[in-house]
C-alpha cells in the first residue's frame, strides 16, 4: 500500500469517526429536554412547576419528564389532605371531584405499583402521612413481569424509604439500589456514568439528535409552555393540582375516531395477535398482591383513609382481552382488588370491566381513558357507597 493510499484510507477513517461523533456531542453540549444536566433550572419541568405553583395550569406540555414535574412538585407544595396515586389513568381525577381544597394528584404515565409506591415514599419522607389516599387501580399492577424501566430511573429511593420505614420490610427485601440520580433529589450535578443505562443510550438517539439539532438551528425549544387559568384547556395541560387535561380535540372527538384510535392501541406483535399494555406475560401475581396489600396496610394503620378506584377499559379493549385466555389472570385481578378493599376497610368504586358500569365507547377518549365525566361519576359513586 502506498503512502498516498494509506493518508487516503487514515483521511476516510477520521471522517467516519468524526460523522459518528456528531451524534452524541450534539445529544450532550445542546440536550433539548435536559436528560444529561442536574440542574433543572430553566428546564421545561422546573417551568411547568413554577406555572402550576403560582396556581395556574401549564399547557403545552410535550415530550417531558412527568415522574420529575411530579417530584418538583412534591417538594414546592404545602402538605396536603388528599394524594391521588396511579397511571395516567388516574390522572384525570381533580380535587372538584373530591371535593377537597387540600388536595394533589401524584399519578404519572405508565405507572406500576411499584411507580405509586415510589412516589408516596417521596412523599411522605417529605410532608408525612396525608388524611386520604386515593389509589387509581390498574390490571398491570399486579403483573411482576412489567418492565419498570422509568420507575427504576427516578423513583427507587422512595420506594426504599416505602419499604423499609413504613411496611416493615429489610433492605434485602427492596430489589433496587435507593439512590437515584441527583437530578431528581435536587442535589447538583452528577456523573454521566452514574446515570441508568437507558439514558446514556439516549445519548446515540436518532430522534434526539433531530431534536437538538432543530433546537440548534431555530434557537429555542419546540416546547412552549402557556400558563393559563382555564380548567379545561384548549391543548394538554397540568393543572395546579397534578390533574391532567386531554386537549380539546382529544375530549371531544367523535366515535369514529375514538373506535379508530382504540382499535389501533390493540398493538400488533408480529404474530397476527395484539396485546393491551401492561397486560401480556401476566406473572409474579402472588408477590405483587402481597406488595399491594402490604403497602395498603400500611396506610391503614398510619390512619389513612384509602378509596380504591378501578377505571374501566375501553369496550373495544376488553372484549378482546375475554377473547384470549393469556388475559385471565388480568380479568381476575379486579377479584383481588374487590377482597383487600373489604378486608382493609377501604372505599372501592368502578371495574375494570366497561360493561359492569354500562359504560360504551363513547365514554373513552381512546382504548384506555375514561372521559373526565365518567371518572367525576366514579368518585361520586365512591362517596355513595360511605
Amino acid at each position: 500500500m502506498t503512502v498516498s493510499s494509506r493518508l487516503r484510507k487514515a483521511v476516510k477513517i477520521l471522517i467516519v469517526l468524526a460523522l459518528a461523533a456528531v451524534v452524541p456531542l450534539t445529544n450532550l453540549l445542546v440536550d433539548p429536554a435536559g436528560i444529561f444536566t442536574t440542574d433543572v433550572t430553566g428546564s421545561v419541568e422546573q417551568q411547568a412547576v413554577d406555572i402550576m405553583l403560582s396556581g395556574s395550569s401549564a399547557e403545552g406540555l410535550i415530550n417531558y419528564d412527568e415522574r420529575l414535574v411530579k417530584r418538583l412538585c412534591i417538594y414546592g407544595i404545602e402538605p396536603v389532605d388528599t394524594l391521588v396515586l396511579g397511571s395516567s389513568r388516574g390522572a384525570l381525577i381533580t380535587s372538584e371531584m373530591v371535593g377537597e381544597d387540600s388536595f394533589f394528584n401524584l399519578s404519572v404515565t405508565g405507572a406500576g405499583l411499584k411507580d405509586i409506591i415510589g412516589i408516596y415514599g417521596v412523599y411522605h419522607e417529605t410532608h408525612g402521612a396525608p388524611q386520604r389516599v386515593i389509589i387509581a387501580l390498574d390490571p398491570w399492577f399486579l403483573n411482576g413481569n412489567r418492565d419498570s424501566g422509568r420507575f427504576e430511573q427516578v423513583l427507587t429511593d422512595g420506594y426504599s424509604y416505602c419499604l423499609t420505614q413504613l411496611m416493615g420490610y429489610d433492605e434485602s427485601q427492596v430489589g433496587y439500589s435507593p439512590s437515584v440520580s441527583a437530578k431528581y433529589l435536587g442535589e447538583g450535578a452528577g456523573s454521566f456514568f452514574s446515570y441508568p443505562l437507558e439514558t446514556q443510550l439516549e445519548l446515540f438517539s436518532i430522534p434526539y439528535f433531530q431534536s437538538s439539532l432543530s433546537l440548534l438551528l431555530n434557537g429555542q425549544s419546540s416546547v412552549q409552555l402557556t400558563a393559563t387559568s382555564e380548567q379545561n384547556t384548549e391543548g394538554g395541560s397540568l393543572r395546579p393540582d397534578g390533574s391532567y387535561c386531554y386537549p380539546r380535540a382529544y375530549r371531544e372527538a367523535p366515535l369514529s375516531e375514538i373506535t379508530e384510535l382504540a382499535e389501533s392501541q390493540l398493538l400488533p406483535t408480529g404474530d397476527d395477535s395484539a396485546r393491551i399494555i401492561g397486560c401480556e406475560d401476566f406473572g409474579g401475581v402472588s408477590e405483587m398482591q402481597s406488595l399491594f396489600y402490604d403497602f395498603v396496610s400500611a396506610l391503614r394503620e398510619q390512619d389513612v383513609q384509602v378509596d380504591l378506584v378501578a377505571v374501566p377499559l375501553n369496550p373495544i379493549l376488553y372484549d378482546y382481552m375475554l377473547q384470549h385466555q393469556r388475559y385471565e389472570k388480568a380479568i381476575e385481578s379486579m377479584d383481588f382488588f374487590r377482597e383487600t378493599a373489604q378486608q382493609l376497610s377501604c372505599g372501592l368504586a368502578g371495574d375494570f370491566d366497561p360493561h359492569a358500569l354500562g359504560a360504551g365507547v363513547m365514554d373513552f377518549y381512546d382504548g384506555y381513558h375514561y372521559s373526565a365525566e365518567r371518572v367525576a361519576q366514579l368518585l361520586d359513586s365512591l362517596g355513595e357507597g360511605r
